[in-house]
């Protein structure tokens, strides 16, 4: 069996564009250890929530062929714009494309959607993101697909992700902004708030501060790792392509040392060997170093 798992050599990639995409993979390597990850950050053109429907599918397309290139079975979109405006839409292309019709894009929206609804008691829930990902309605819409009962109030919230890609998460700056966006929800009575957006956990207690201990915050991270599992164990022809080594590799667009230092507020495994990729002529992202 040993010899086997030797000869596997599929990868588990998480795909952000910048450093949140770090909060699910912290999770999944915690949940699945024996697993071999690729991260890439987009963090040159990072956040994608203000950006136009079609350069998020442009910039999503780039991420996931390089992960693909470099020996990923599975990209799990960990940016929720991105699952949001670019899921479906790039599903369909990579299916089509014989060298990669094998492989699988995941969204973080549905599991989350799922789980959200499972444990929420007042059917009363609340949803903060990117500005595309609340224009795109996916999560409400998710919700609303599982319980059509709901009560659901979306509310953008543009700055957040901005703060933490700057690393401003413990600034007054960011207990305001917080403040500002989740006065939006006074006068509701939700008891679960989804953090659609995964630089958001980074801010979990500042936002905690604000809307007290009542509210049950759910950020995506640990809800992917379960789902995850849950989805090997149903597709084990995937599951049996994967390697085992316990092997993480880090991929940027820029600025290795930021991602880094930010990234080290949260996630916890090594983060010394991080790899720089650049777009080629052709639109393509390369490496700028080889990667071990």
């Amino acid at each position: 069996m040993d010899n086997i798992n030797k000869n596997k050599t599929g990868k588990i990639a998480v795909f952000d564009s910048g450093i949140g995409g770090l909060t699910v993979l912290e999770h999944l390597v915690r949940e699945m250890p024996n697993y071999d990850f690729d991260y890439f950050g987009d963090v040159a053109r990072a956040p994608y929530g203000d950006r136009s429907v079609e350069t998020i599918i442009e910039f999503t397309e780039q991420s996931i062929r390089f992960l693909f290139e470099e020996g990923a079975e599975i990209v799990i979109l960990a940016c929720n714009t991105s699952s949001a405006v670019a899921l479906k839409y790039l599903q369909n292309k990579f299916l089509s494309t014989p060298k990669f019709k094998n492989k699988k894009i995941l969204g973080i929206i549905r599991p989350t959607a799922e789980f959200a609804v499972e444990n929420t008691n007042a059917k009363s829930l609340g949803v903060i993101g990117t500005a595309a990902t609340i224009k795109s309605g996916a999560c409400k819409k998710e919700l609303l697909k599982i319980d059509k009962d709901l009560s659901v109030l979306s509310v953008p919230c543009p700055l957040l992700a901005h703060l933490v890609e700057e690393g401003l998460e413990d600034t007054e700056i960011a207990i305001n902004a917080c403040k500002m966006y989740m006065s939006k929800f006074d006068n509701t009575l939700i008891d679960t708030l989804i953090l659609s957006c995964t630089h958001y956990p980074f801010l979990k207690n500042v936002i905690r501060s604000v809307t007290g201990q009542d509210v049950n915050i759910l950020e995506q991270g640990p809800i992917v790792a379960i789902k995850t599992i849950d989805y090997l164990d149903r597709n084990r022809d995937i599951e049996l392509r994967l390697s085992k080594k316990s092997k993480i590799r880090l991929f940027t667009s820029d600025q290795p040392e930021r991602l880094r230092k930010l990234g080290s507020k949260y996630f916890t495994g090594d983060l010394t060997n991080i790899r720089k990729v650049g777009l080629s002529d052709g639109g393509r992202f390369v490496l700028v170093n080889k990667c071990r």
